[in-house]
């Protein structure tokens, strides 16, 4: 599972436009619609109805939260990462080296 499309199922959550959550992305519109159909697929459930408007699914709802743990997840190891390089550049640039 990749942490890009779960990013995305949650802006679409939130926007309930395929063109708002790529906005919201930084990416196309198709991006975000191949991204989540991709999503979709590996998991073998629809997450979302698509007309006449766009809509969670029942499933949908019951994974948004496991999909926010997986994006603060993602987010807080990124940090910790930084940080951790950060403070090893410090060293390094204090030594000398």
């Amino acid at each position: 599972m990749n942490v890009q499309l779960v990013q995305y199922v949650i802006a679409l959550s939130e926007e309930l436009s395929f063109t708002a959550a790529a906005r919201r992305c930084g990416v196309s519109q198709p991006t975000i619609t191949v991204g989540v159909a991709r999503l979709e697929r590996e998991l073998g459930v629809a997450l979302f109805r698509r007309k006449p408007k766009v809509v969670i699914t029942p499933c949908g709802w019951q994974l948004l939260p496991l999909m926010y743990q997986i994006d603060h997840a993602a987010r807080s190891i990124k940090q910790i990462a930084a940080a951790h390089h950060d403070a090893h550049r410090a060293v390094t640039l204090r030594a000398g080296g």
